[in-house]
């Protein structure tokens, strides 16, 4: 599996996007039979994750610190449903050292 680069200092949309490019990784062999390609598998995590933002009332297009911490927990707990509970916690401790580095 794909490491996600989390070294640098980046903005809020930019730690959305990786959210979503790491979902999509992480998912890539649970979901890849249902999908073309990696982009579509990226659209589609994409499109889920904006839903999410729906759905905790959020704005995907300028999102918070608070909001993408909701959005965490909202893939974390979509992802346990198919995916190891470590694997899980994993990425979910990377995602939110990330978020959490924001100013």
């Amino acid at each position: 599996m794909a490491e996600c680069d989390t070294d640098k200092h980046i903005t809020p949309i930019e730690v959305r996007d990786v959210i979503i490019s790491c979902f999509a990784i992480a998912h890539q062999n649970d979901i890849s039979m249902s999908f073309q390609n990696a982009d579509e598998i990226r659209i589609y995590c994409g499109e889920l994750v904006k839903k999410f933002f729906t759905d905790i009332h959020e704005d995907f297009d300028n999102p918070s610190k608070e909001a993408l911490l909701k959005i965490l927990n909202c893939l974390a707990d979509f992802a346990k449903n198919f995916r190891d509970q470590a694997i899980i916690q994993k990425n979910y401790q990377k995602m939110i050292a990330l978020v959490n580095d924001l100013d």
